[in-house]
């Protein structure tokens, strides 16, 4: 599995996370940090789930977490700085030539306005809604009129996208909960593993989706809708597109990703390793169990010692950080 690979599901969910400003999914090199912390408190918990043993404990499960590249990672990030600055000067270009083309159309053309109740200017609408396009340099009250009507069409969308997105995340929790429910008694299974592996791939693919449409409907929101502004507005969404693919390929590719991607899987296997001698150590304990005290309230297993650390971290995005009852 590829570095990136790993990272896919908490990369789109930090996509959906975000202002919609494209920007090419990274690595955030402090996640490795926080990786490393977590290792640590799960062996410490590990630990201390085991203290109360009726038999003395035969192995400890405290284990010291390695420590990732520190050169790979400082040049990792320098690459991502750089890629940074290159797309932010792009979208920086993009954005004041759609500016520079709006007010060249505003120049010439304007939006039909009429009194509104409240005696100011307002827009006039067709039926679709749409503003009406006049010939004629624009007004000072017109522009006022035609400014208004594009903070509430962009509120409008904010709130809309919010609300898309809120209910994607809440479909794919769902959808996720119910395939842990219904393989709660084999999730160690590999076959099961695989399968979660791709609803949650599949996850990420949708979350990408709608975000290049949020983004799409982003820069066209407050434009005319003369088909060579439109198209202007598509061009440039599409030239930062294709450099973020550009740039993902050159991250992934790169010595440093490949040398994290095997830094991520000796960790995902060093838990994995672990998570074994706790199963091992659990199963004794559930035998020295008066079995009615565990119908009476059965034990319930731990998410991080039943699935693989990478899946764990991708069901987390999704709100999911425990086992279905």
């Amino acid at each position: 599995m590829s570095f990136f690979g790993i990272m896919a599901v908490p990369m789109a969910m930090n996509l959906l996370g975000g202002l919609f400003t494209p920007k090419p999914p990274a690595m955030n090199p402090s996640y490795f940090n926080q990786m490393n912390k977590s290792l640590s408190n799960t062996s410490r918990e590990m630990e201390k789930a085991w203290e109360k043993q009726p038999e003395p404990k035969k192995l400890t499960l405290d284990f010291e977490v390695p420590e990732p590249s520190k050169d790979s990672i400082a040049k990792f990030e320098s690459m991502q700085q750089k890629h940074e600055g290159e797309k932010t000067n792009m979208l920086t270009k993009f954005t004041n030539d759609l500016k520079q083309t709006k007010e060249d159309f505003f120049s010439k053309n304007h939006y039909e306005t009429q009194t509104g109740a409240d005696g100011k200017e307002q827009l006039a609408l067709d039926k679709q809604g749409k503003p009406i396009v006049k010939e004629g340099p624009e007004t000072p009250p017109q522009k006022v009129a035609r400014e208004n009507f594009e903070t509430t069409q962009k509120s409008e969308m904010f709130t809309k996208h919010a609300a898309e997105k809120k209910e994607f995340v809440s479909e794919q929790k769902a959808q996720l909960t119910s395939f842990l429910d219904s393989n709660k008694f084999q999730l160690d299974n590999p076959g099961i593993q695989g399968e979660l592996q791709k609803m949650i791939l599949d996850g990420q693919k949708k979350a990408v989706k709608l975000q290049d449409r949020h983004e799409a409907e982003f820069f066209k929101v407050d434009l005319p809708e003369v088909a060579e502004i439109q198209e202007k507005a598509e061009g440039g969404n599409k030239e930062l597109k294709d450099l973020q693919a550009k740039q993902m390929k050159e991250q992934e590719n790169s010595k440093e990703a490949q040398d994290l991607a095997g830094y991520q899987q000796d960790l995902v296997a060093l838990l994995d390793a672990k998570r074994a001698e706790a199963r091992e150590m659990r199963k004794s304990e559930l035998f020295l169990m008066d079995p009615r005290k565990m119908m009476k309230n059965p034990p319930k297993q731990d998410i991080s010692t039943v699935l693989p650390m990478n899946i764990v971290a991708s069901l987390e995005q999704f709100g999911i950080n425990e086992l279905p009852s």
